[in-house]
């Protein structure tokens, strides 16, 4: 029996480190490691790309992609299924008549094809911004790979803060910064991992820093290879993500992986974290609020360590292991 070929179509270059890249990427290892056929491609022309894969291939369509310029009218019968991240509409979109393609794509895109995302957050959205039911869907969450390594020694204190993700506007570095500077008093240094994506913003976020007199305590290190994101995380004692929206973040899941405790804004999957008293979520999106928060856990070893101990509420899956979920669904639509 011929063996079902795939294929991963993004936009958006692999050089850029996103949760969404990092996922892509994983998820092409685990084909692999299966002994499975996926092939990835790096295209700016959707539309005709994907009009020349043969119609017999399954096309795993990053939601990135959905920025530009296509007829999705004529991808109809193509076996296309959406890797949906965020959607791109909830972004920062300041150009209107932009925002408005978007919103019509999206409406027909989630209407007329099937859905994999890796968290429910991403659903929701369209369900709450458009008015829509996406029925045909799964959730394939982010996980780690077998090799992972976990974080063994703690200092008593946390005082290296790590950040990962994109410089983009939806990710809170402004949040971050001003954050920050109401605990610069205490002893800590952030450093910051991700693409920049907005040359704007980060503009914006080094004049933050300037004023708050925060240039030797917050560094942007550029971007990581996820195959040393396990290594990286071993360095840190404590993983901040203050973002406005996510959907399952990664870098979270990633850092329960290592074993190095997190302060997140309520957004992406926060439900399941607090259910399962993992980390440590915000109880707003407020910077007052959230220093206060920080605080309480770089000055007290105790919350610190019990912080630490939450952690091991929660066990995370392989590559490998979730890949079945994946073959499972696309098996269902098109067998």
């Amino acid at each position: 029996m011929k063996q079902q070929q795939y294929v991963l179509v993004n936009s958006l270059p692999l050089e850029i480190i996103s949760g969404g890249n990092i996922y892509n990427q994983n998820l092409c290892n685990a084909f692999t490691e299966k002994n499975l056929k996926i092939d990835y491609i790096f295209t700016q022309k959707v539309e005709e790309t994907i009009l020349s894969i043969d119609k017999n291939t399954i096309v795993l369509l990053d939601s990135f992609c959905l920025n530009e310029k296509v007829n999705w009218g004529k991808l109809i019968d193509k076996k296309i299924v959406i890797l949906l991240h965020l959607a791109p509409s909830a972004d920062d979109q300041k150009d209107l008549e932009k925002l408005k393609e978007i919103t019509e794509t999206e409406i027909f895109v989630f209407k007329n094809f099937p859905i994999i995302t890796a968290g429910k957050k991403a659903i929701e959205y369209i369900e709450e911004k458009y008015h829509i039911s996406v029925e045909n869907y799964v959730i394939i969450p982010p996980a780690i790979r077998s090799s992972w390594k976990k974080k063994i020694i703690y200092n008593s204190l946390p005082k290296k803060l790590l950040v990962i993700g994109t410089i983009t506007e939806r990710k809170g570095y402004k949040r971050l910064i001003e954050t920050l500077s109401k605990v610069k008093h205490l002893d800590w240094i952030c450093d910051c991992y991700g693409t920049i994506y907005d040359e704007k913003l980060m503009l914006e976020i080094s004049h933050l820093i300037k004023i708050n007199h925060l240039e030797n305590r917050i560094n942007f290190c550029g971007t990581i290879d996820n195959s040393e994101m396990d290594i990286l995380q071993n360095d840190y004692d404590l993983l901040l993500q203050l973002s406005d929206e996510e959907n399952n973040s990664v870098a979270l899941i990633e850092a329960i992986a290592s074993g190095l405790p997190f302060i997140s804004t309520p957004t992406g999957n926060f439900n399941y974290f607090l259910e399962k008293k993992c980390g440590f979520i915000c109880s707003s999106f407020d910077s007052e609020t959230i220093a206060n928060e920080i605080r309480s856990i770089l000055t007290d070893n105790i919350a610190y360590k019990n912080l630490i101990h939450s952690l091991e509420n929660v066990c995370i899956d392989t590559w490998e292991q979730n890949i079945d979920n994946l073959l499972e669904f696309t098996k269902k639509i098109w067998n």
